[in-house]
This record gives C-alpha cells, sequence and structure tokens, in this order.
C-alpha cells in the first residue's frame, strides 16, 4: 500500500482520499462551531499564510492517513476483522438472503422444465426473472457449481456483510472459470494489463474508496457527537436522591443544554454513512466486472510472460492454473511439464508498471 504515496497528486487519489477529507473538514466546521480549531475554514478571508498552510497540511495527513489503512478499510467492511467477525448473525442473515434468491429461481427452472414437458411456453416475464435472479447470485454472492449440476448455483463462503459478499463474487470469478487464484495470480496479471485497462480499474475503484471514505468519515462524525453528550452530560445527577433510581427529569436536567443538537447530528451522520456504505457496495459490481473481465483477457497474455505455451484444452488451463496456484501461494514445484512458449511475451510501453495493490482486489 506504501507503493502508492508517490501518486498522491493524481485523480484517483483526489476523489478516492483527498475529496472526502475536504468535504468532512468543512461539514465539520459548520457543524461545530464551537470548535476553534476549525475556525479558519468558517472564513473566506482575513486567511494569514500559517492559516493555509494549516489547512493543506490537514488535509494531506488526513488523506494520507485514509490511504494508508486502506486496506484495513476494505477488511473491516469485508467482515474478516472484528467486531463484523464476530456476529454470525450477520452471516447467517445473508445465507438466508442467498438461499432466498435460489430457491425462487430453482422454482422457476421446475417450472420451465415442467412447461418443457408439457410443450409449453414459459411466460417471458418468468424467463426473464430467472435471468435477473442468476446474475444477482453471481454478483452479489460467492458462488460455485459442482460438475454434475451445472445449472445449480450454491453458496461458497459468504461473508457477513453485503460489502464483503460482492467482492468475494468478483474474487472467485477467475478460480471458477479458470481454476486461477485470484489475489496471487492477480499480483502477476497486474504485469501484463494494458496501462489503459489498468487505469480504467484504478478508476472504478476509485469512486469505491470515495463512498467508503465517506462512510467511515461520518461514522466519525456519529462517535464525536455521541462523545459530546457523554462528556457534557452530569453522571452524578441521573440519580434522583429520594429512590435512588434514575427518573425522566433527573436525565433531563442532567443532559447537556446542546444534547438535542448533538443526537440530531449523530442521526445524521449514521444515515450518511448507511447511504455511503450502500453506494460503494452498489459501485463495486463495476469494479468487479473490470476485474473480471483482466482475467478473461490477459490471462493467456500471463501464461505467455511466465514463458508457457497456453494449454489449449480447458480442462488442461484449469489444471495449470490451480498448479500456479501452489508453486506462487506454497512455492511448490509446478509437477506437470508444462511446454514452453517459444517466443515469450515481454511487456510492451502500453502494459501496466506494475503497481497491483492500486487495481487489486482487496
Amino acid at each position: 500500500m506504501l507503493s502508492g504515496l508517490p501518486n498522491i497528486a493524481d485523480k484517483n487519489f483526489i476523489i478516492g482520499f483527498f475529496l472526502p477529507v475536504v468535504v468532512a473538514l468543512f461539514i465539520a466546521a459548520w457543524t461545530f462551531p464551537d470548535l476553534a480549531i476549525l475556525a479558519p475554514l468558517r472564513t473566506a478571508e482575513d486567511k494569514t499564510l500559517g492559516d493555509v498552510a494549516w489547512l493543506v497540511l490537514a488535509v494531506w495527513t488526513l488523506s494520507v492517513v485514509l490511504l494508508t489503512t486502506n486496506h484495513l478499510q476494505y477488511r473491516f467492511l469485508e467482515g474478516y476483522l472484528p467486531p463484523i467477525s464476530w456476529f454470525g448473525c450477520m452471516r447467517a442473515w445473508h445465507h438466508w438472503r442467498f438461499d432466498r434468491i435460489a430457491n425462487r429461481r430453482r422454482s422457476i427452472q421446475q417450472q420451465w422444465k415442467a412447461a418443457g414437458m408439457r410443450a409449453q411456453e414459459i411466460p417471458a416475464g418468468q424467463r426473464h426473472e430467472a435471468s435477473r435472479l442468476a446474475v444477482r447470485l453471481l454478483t452479489e454472492f460467492p458462488t460455485t457449481r459442482v460438475a454434475t449440476q451445472p445449472e445449480e448455483i450454491l453458496a461458497d463462503g459468504i461473508m457477513p456483510t453485503r460489502f464483503g459478499n460482492v467482492i468475494r463474487a468478483f474474487e472467485v470469478y477467475p478460480r471458477e472459470i479458470y481454476g486461477a487464484d485470484s489475489i496471487p495470480v492477480w499480483l502477476r496479471l497486474a504485469s501484463v494489463v494494458s496501462k489503459d485497462f489498468a487505469t480504467e480499474i484504478e478508476d472504478a475503484r476509485a469512486q469505491v474508496n470515495c463512498f467508503m471514505n465517506i462512510c467511515y468519515l461520518a461514522l466519525v462524525f456519529c462517535g464525536f457527537s455521541i462523545a459530546r453528550i457523554a462528556a457534557g452530560t452530569l453522571w452524578s445527577g441521573i440519580v434522583a436522591e429520594a429512590t435512588g433510581m434514575p427518573t425522566a427529569a433527573t436525565i433531563q436536567a442532567s443532559l447537556a443544554a446542546a444534547w438535542r443538537y448533538d443526537s440530531t447530528v449523530a442521526l445524521a451522520a449514521l444515515a450518511v454513512s448507511w447511504v455511503s456504505y450502500r453506494w460503494a457496495t452498489s459501485l463495486l459490481v463495476a469494479w468487479g466486472d473490470l476485474v473480471k473481465s483482466a482475467f478473461d483477457c490477459y490471462l493467456p497474455a500471463l501464461a505467455r510472460q511466465l514463458g508457457y505455451a497456453v494449454p489449449p484444452e480447458s480442462a488442461a488451463r484449469r489444471r495449470f492454473w490451480r498448479e500456479f496456484n501452489g508453486q506462487v501461494a506454497y512455492w511448490q514445484p509446478m509437477p506437470t511439464a508444462w511446454p514452453q512458449d517459444r517466443a515469450p511475451a515481454q511487456p510492451s510501453e502500453d502494459d501496466g508498471d506494475g503497481d497491483a495493490e492500486g487495481v487489486a482486489p482487496p
């Protein structure tokens, strides 16, 4: 991730990290007018050179912090890290969502087969619904298929968040289609992806980064507002002396004078965080389509770049990439003596220059 630091002035850094920080700081300046540290942001005149330097340094520093923690942010929203990873009920919920969609699609398929046996046409609406449900299963969940029932779509590694499931959906695609493990193979694939195509992938990820960072920054607003309420509350006065129990009157008297404002800000920030999270999740589909297209278009070029001839049969290609997975992940030599390519492909001037982390799935 630190390899991206020299590129902090490019378009994707501005969209993904700089812009959310600028918007958050200006909103904070007007939302919390009592914070003197944000006073320079509330005035458009009478700024000294020191004020401008402070603003630039603050925005730049916060943007770099978001950049360097980008991988952890993805891991958290995907559900790999606590506390989200502790909630098995969230994973069960997404299993239920998958089963509901899969059962509906299976029901339509059964009706389709029954209609075919009676030489009848299934309504066009049901055909379209079956296709739409299949696309949802393949783009919103990590899935697999069994050789004996290729029409079945089965869940494979459901994550506890919607965000994580969409990412896992395009991460498992190369393994299911080609036998290639997306994470280690992508780091090699980036060396043969053309510069223009890599730019498209980076642009799509930048949009996801933008709304993901807004999601986190809005949560910071929410937590800060709750902390202000907690700090301004007279906790010793909540319990009534006569009864030893809190009452509505004592709670009202103990709360800070501005608790209604801060609670409103906290709720609004929580709503913005949720909307941003769902928006980032929806943008993942476009990013995932580009990543899947990279495997479709550039895996043969990677095989040639490694010095191997592309196996002509589909089964042989899958075996080749499975053996290659073991080589890059576990340092195991490939057991099959695969034919060598007579003219290994060389990276051209248009090939991606290899910041794999900038375009790879997290």
